[in-house]
């Protein structure tokens, strides 16, 4: 715990676990470009499934949409009022 508290704190190394952050992500986008319409591997069954990085752009935004979903209906039904322990 300490380890990824140091890895978390220092501003250096934060911003190169940024860097590999995006640059994984971008390989990702990039491979799935090149299987889905270089190589003719596999097809799509609407006309949106044929577009480049679509699977990744509509995973994130699936993901952004969960997060703020959780963030405006759990939140209020889990949190609790500052002094509710006192």
């Amino acid at each position: 715990m300490n380890g990824l508290r140091r890895l978390l704190e220092d501003p250096q190394r934060m911003k190169l676990l940024k860097r590999v952050f995006f640059a994984g992500a971008v390989l990702v986008a990039l491979l799935e470009v090149l299987v889905v319409n270089v190589l003719h591997l596999g097809h799509g069954y609407f006309w949106f499934d044929g577009l480049p990085a679509f699977g990744s752009v509509c995973g994130f935004i699936s993901g952004v949409i969960i997060i703020i979903a959780a963030k405006f209906i759990f939140y209020p039904l889990l949190s609790r009022k500052e002094n509710h322990y006192d």
